[in-house]
């Protein structure tokens, strides 16, 4: 039981950042929601370990399950009353103001890259997430989303003219 505790604390150590990032992909889940679902989505995995084959990537099954997760989540919330916060990020703005023009102008850019990518919708800003964040190839991010590897190379493309657009501006 121990070892069981010890593993599951090393797969919450290693795999809650990136969880947090996806789930707040899922823009039709409340913000509240959104805020505990990396939990909930890595507690769902642990329970859901016997269907793990360790012949395949743990990455692109970890992300299989949690997506499963929050559709289930998603279908069982009712609807958000607004798709995105950004008090936070407007604070965040504020602060960076004071920095060096150079610093400054690194986190408009990141700022910009971030709002673009939040502003698509909800399965381009999923392979965004796991193209650029993860690294994951376009084979195993099919396998994520149910869709063609073909279809996510060409949505990847997509979401990089609209970024470059989006930052020369």
């Amino acid at each position: 039981m121990q070892n069981d505790d010890q593993q599951f604390e090393e797969m919450y150590r290693r795999w809650y950042a990136p969880m947090a990032v996806f789930a707040s992909s899922f823009s039709r889940l409340p913000a509240m929601e959104r805020e505990t679902m990396a939990h909930d989505m890595l507690v769902h995995a642990w329970f859901e370990r016997s269907s793990y084959d360790p012949a395949r990537p743990f990455k692109a099954w970890l992300y299989r399950v949690a997506r499963n997760y929050a559709i289930d989540r998603i279908r069982s919330s009712p609807p958000p009353s607004a798709p995105f916060d950004d008090s936070r990020e407007a604070r965040e703005t504020e602060t960076r103001r004071d920095a060096p023009d150079a610093e400054f102008e690194k986190n408009e850019l990141l700022r910009t890259v971030r709002q673009t990518i939040l502003s698509l919708p909800e399965r381009d800003r999923q392979i965004a997430h796991l193209a650029f964040y993860e690294e994951l190839d376009s084979k195993e991010i099919g396998k994520i989303l149910s869709l063609p590897s073909g279809t996510v190379r060409w949505r990847i493309g997509e979401i990089r003219k609209i970024l470059r657009t989006a930052v020369q501006k």
